[in-house]
């Protein structure tokens, strides 16, 4: 039987960090959610308040071997690699700390992210964690749309703690948004960066993966659209109401929209 994954601890969880900054690493997946979920201080249900139990980390290439027993040493265990039948998997390697006789601890490092595109390295935010420690992590939009496809794509994903996950990651997607539209430069702009932002949202919304996850689940990317963050006239006026069709019952009553017609079989 394989061992049980425990919750990494914060503690390990900020020394692989500073670890991960000297390797050029970008902390990715569940533990790049939980840091946008504190930074917002988004509230999430007791049982999914640790939002994920290992530390998933991108490589810049398929051959970074090093860096995971860098890790390794780091967190005190020792690295495991993927055998050569299993190639074609996008990781490189593990870093594991025996807990206990049937319990460890568990760092994946990869070199591709599932459904992400060339641009995720490029996209990365830096978030501080306190003076003396700073983390760099995939775009919160970028986690919104892994966490969609994890959902949609990936059977072992397709539980509690995926929806959950989800569910967070729309709740960060939507602070950040009104974030960006405190920072923004030109707040005069007739294309603000957050018009963009909401363009990204509808996509995914509109993709087979977020029509699927929606009817599947109940659950829709769309609601991770913020209208106060564009302020824009025409899009509050004609493109926010026709966007309402993507969203949930909940968010259009938030957002004040009505209630699209019912679909005529």
């Amino acid at each position: 039987m394989p061992a049980r994954e425990l919750v990494v601890p914060k503690e390990t969880v900020r020394r692989l960090l500073r670890e991960a900054t000297e390797l050029d690493l970008l902390l990715v997946g569940g533990q790049a959610l939980k840091l946008w979920v504190e930074r917002y201080r988004v509230v999430l249900p007791d049982e999914f308040a640790y939002v994920s139990r290992d530390v998933d980390f991108l490589a810049p290439s398929a051959a970074a071997s090093d860096v995971v027993r860098k890790l390794a040493r780091a967190l005190g265990g020792r690295a495991v690699f993927p055998r050569r039948r299993a190639a074609l998997t996008a990781l490189v390697g593990q870093a594991v700390k025996d807990v206990s006789d049937d319990e460890v601890f568990n760092v994946d490092v990869v070199h591709r992210v599932y459904g992400a595109d060339e641009g995720l390295r490029a996209r990365a935010m830096e978030l501080r964690l306190g003076a003396d420690l700073g983390a760099r992590l995939m775009h919160p939009l970028d986690v919104l749309k892994s966490r969609l496809d994890n959902l949609h794509g990936l059977a072992e994903k397709r539980n509690e703690l995926g929806k959950a996950q989800l569910r967070a990651a729309i709740a960060v997607a939507q602070a950040f948004q009104r974030e960006a539209l405190r920072a923004e430069n030109a707040p005069g702009a007739r294309r603000p960066t957050t018009l963009r932002y909401a363009a990204f949202v509808e996509r995914l919304a509109a993709s087979a993966a977020g029509k699927k996850v929606a009817a599947r689940y109940g659950i829709h990317v769309a609601d991770a659209i913020e209208p106060s963050a564009v302020p824009v006239r025409e899009f509050c006026e004609k493109k926010l109401p026709v966007l309402g069709r993507l969203m949930s019952s909940s968010r259009r009553r938030e957002l004040g929209l009505s209630e699209p017609p019912p679909t005529v079989r």
